[in-house]
């Protein structure tokens, strides 16, 4: 486990505690910032890997995610590491054909989106992705689970088999997979180990000699290779803050 991408996060959730790592700006009609720490983000995403158990998820099986620079889309990446599984990112620019062609390609069972508009995509096409069994929506809805309850349902059970899963997992196995944007055809995604992640992190912090009092401003989407590898993962490496542009 101390080799996985899964395993670095949670040392630093340990390290760090109550210091803030995820920031969202306020922007629009929101009234104020909202931040998470490293221990609730821990707990969010313990809590989404519970839930994937309780779910039926087992090891190895993709995870889509469909969703804007968000809270939700780091816990639930996190959360599908920590469930052993495979986190998939869609572009929240894709049309409902392409969000078809991702979720098909990657025989993802579960897919997050977090706004109605990325909801009303996935439920387009859902009737042509037979492996499909799980939406989880900002609300419950016909067909679908709301985000708030799909955290709550994990149990002591599914916690238990998540701690198991994560002390299971090795460097070489998948840890996500990441798609082209489809601007010059279909998109194709490639395949990215815990090793890989942690290796590409552990270059990029060195070049830039980036330290744990750094803020990076997140911005691109999550689903973008740069955004997860460059961005997520790397910070997490060195247990930098976050602050998310939706």
């Amino acid at each position: 486990m101390a080799d996985t991408a899964a395993a670095v996060f949670l040392a630093q959730a340990r390290r760090l505690g109550d210091r803030p790592a995820l920031h969202v700006l306020a922007a629009g009609g929101a009234a104020r910032d909202e931040t998470l720490s490293w221990a609730q983000w821990a707990g969010q995403a313990r809590a989404f890997a519970a839930a994937l158990v309780a779910d039926g998820h087992r090891p190895g099986e993709a995870v889509a995610i469909l969703a804007g620079n968000r809270i939700a889309w780091p816990v639930a990446d996190l959360g599908v590491l920590l469930a052993g599984g495979l986190s998939v990112g869609v572009y929240p620019t894709s049309a409902p054909e392409q969000v078809h062609r991702v979720l098909a390609d990657s025989g993802a069972t579960t897919v997050v989106a977090d706004t109605a508009e990325q909801l009303a995509k996935v439920m387009a096409v859902r009737d042509r992705l037979p492996v499909l069994r799980t939406v989880i929506a900002p609300e419950a809805g016909d067909g679908t689970i709301a985000w708030d309850a799909w955290l709550a349902m994990g149990g002591a059970s599914g916690a238990a088999e998540v701690e198991r899963r994560a002390a299971a997992a090795r460097a070489d196995d998948a840890a996500v997979l990441i798609y082209t944007s489809g601007s010059t055809g279909e998109p194709r995604g490639a395949v990215l180990t815990h090793r890989y992640l942690l290796a590409s992190a552990a270059s990029i912090a060195e070049t830039l000699g980036l330290h744990g009092d750094d803020t990076a401003l997140s911005f691109l989407p999550f689903c973008h290779a740069a955004e997860r590898v460059f961005g997520l993962h790397t910070r997490i490496a060195v247990g930098m803050e976050a602050a998310l542009v939706e």
